[in-house]
């Protein structure tokens, strides 16, 4: 029987991680939440989660870097393998109609699906109205995988679903073998669609965004900082500490501004997570500390007052 399991790693997401467990949770047959030790209360409100959902399981790692090892067995089987970051919003409702597709075999022939995507740069709770960064200029997010398409998959002490030149695919399929939803419905009809939250703080201790430090005050991942040691060792601290893939993928093209009312569901999250209403100040207030760039640009149908 065909399944959907869910794999999220994270390490100090507690400003978004109940929205996007609880958007997914009944997508999924099975959410993975790999813990990597947290310092901030992401590891307390999902475990509150997993508290009442039975098919959500914590588990708590050590190595972020050692966690493909948890989908290795799902290789050759009728799995599709949902990677969501603890930073990836979906809308719940498309993912009930996405469901359905995926389960039906639509999508059968493809290795990858790829989501309409919203890279964040702001968002109005009040209007449901969010504006950021979209493909074709940015970056997609890439996130169903269909394990059904592969012979195996074993890259060693990798991140999860990292070291693609490991991938032993069945005949008829590639790395090539994406479908992105993007190109066949819009935002507003998708199937399957994601706010890519990458521009906003994701824990307290991310502490304050300046826009004179990072162009978008995003956080330096994982990938990235292990990149960067390998260019200080290499080359030289000046060049390793201009590195920021999330700006050179995510913040590319013109900016969009689109709805988002199926996304928010705070009567839900609130159960969870007692402090959301600081969550939402928090990104409200970036969202306004960035008005005056936004209006410079003339983004359409962006209002000044949505922001005051």
């Amino acid at each position: 029987m065909k399944q959907i399991v869910g794999i999220c790693l994270v390490k100090n997401e507690e400003h978004f991680i109940a929205w996007v467990l609880l958007n997914a949770v009944e997508f999924c047959d099975k959410i993975l939440v790999i813990e990597n030790q947290s310092e901030d209360r992401t590891p307390i409100i999902v475990k509150q989660i997993a508290s009442q959902y039975n098919h959500v399981e914590l588990i708590s790692v050590k190595d972020g870097n050692n966690t493909h090892k948890y989908v290795e067995k799902y290789a050759g089987t009728s799995t599709w393998i949902f990677r969501i970051d603890g930073d990836e919003v979906f809308d719940p409702l498309a993912l009930q109609r996405m469901r359905k597709r995926l389960l039906s075999g639509e999508f059968d022939n493809y290795w990858l699906v790829a989501a309409s995507t919203l890279h964040v740069l702001g968002i109005d709770f009040s209007e449901s109205i969010a504006y950021g960064f979209s493909p074709p200029g940015a970056h997609e997010l890439q996130n169903l995988y269909n394990f059904n398409a592969i012979e195996s998959w074993e890259p060693g002490r990798r991140e999860r679903l990292h070291g693609h030149s490991n991938i032993a695919f069945r005949t008829g399929y590639s790395l090539n073998s994406i479908n992105s939803v993007w190109k066949q419905q819009n935002w507003k009809t998708s199937d399957f669609r994601a706010m890519h939250m990458c521009f906003m703080p994701r824990s307290p201790l991310d502490g304050k965004f300046s826009d004179k430090d990072d162009r978008w005050g995003t956080r330096t991942s994982v990938a990235d900082m292990r990149l960067s040691r390998r260019i200080k060792r290499s080359i030289s601290k000046k060049y390793a500490n201009k590195l920021d893939r999330k700006n050179l993928r995510y913040s590319k093209g013109q900016v969009s501004q689109l709805k988002f009312e199926n996304f928010i569901r705070p009567e839900i999250i609130r159960q969870f997570d007692p402090e959301l209403e600081n969550v939402i100040e928090t990104v409200q207030n970036v969202s306004r500390s960035r008005k005056n760039w936004i209006h410079s640009i003339k983004v359409p149908d962006i209002t000044t007052t949505q922001f005051n």
